[in-house]
């Protein structure tokens, strides 16, 4: 592989296993590519098979059973390629309302979440724009919002190492 910066073929790489963003730290992506040039020094991380790995975790989160945490609505959003003013639109929220969303944005001291009807038509847009299964949306738990923890691991595709929990503690 040769260096993105300066085309040297002196450019190394290693799998590594990280999370794929801060955002949503507790899913974990194996198979990432962190690579270092011997001769500029730019160092970078690659994502092999992008579209593949954002299908499968944005499968695992609209399939959770609990309502959607801050950095997911964030990845969601990401994932349906949309700036937030049009998914605010979409929602009939404002662009406002969807930020505190994604970023978890205390009010009154209690933390904003995103409400259990725009939690279910996020679910569904992203099922329909990636073109993923509907998930069920009968029974979400909209009391836990906790983060879902999960690996993914990259073999010859994409796919989750760990099952989801099916439900909060």
């Amino acid at each position: 592989m040769k260096c993105p910066a300066c085309g040297s073929p002196a450019f190394t790489s290693t799998r590594v296993v990280r999370a794929l963003s801060a955002k949503i730290p507790d899913i974990l992506a194996d198979g990432l590519e962190e690579g270092a040039c011997g001769a500029c020094g730019e160092t970078c991380v690659t994502v092999p098979r992008a579209r593949e790995l954002t299908d499968v975790i944005a499968a695992a989160l609209i399939a959770k059973r609990w309502r959607l945490a801050a950095g997911e609505v964030r990845f969601l959003r990401t994932a349906l390629n949309l700036r937030a003013e049009a998914l605010a639109e979409t929602l009939g929220v404002t662009a406002s309302q969807l930020s505190r969303w994604e970023n978890a944005a205390s009010r009154e001291g209690r933390t904003v979440r995103i409400s259990a009807t725009a939690d279910r038509l996020l679910r569904l847009l992203v099922a329909q724009h990636r073109g993923l299964p509907v998930p069920d949306l009968r029974g979400i738990d909209a009391r836990h919002d906790a983060p879902l923890a999960l690996t993914v691991r990259l073999k010859a595709a994409w796919g989750p190492v760990e099952a989801p929990a099916a439900a909060v503690a």
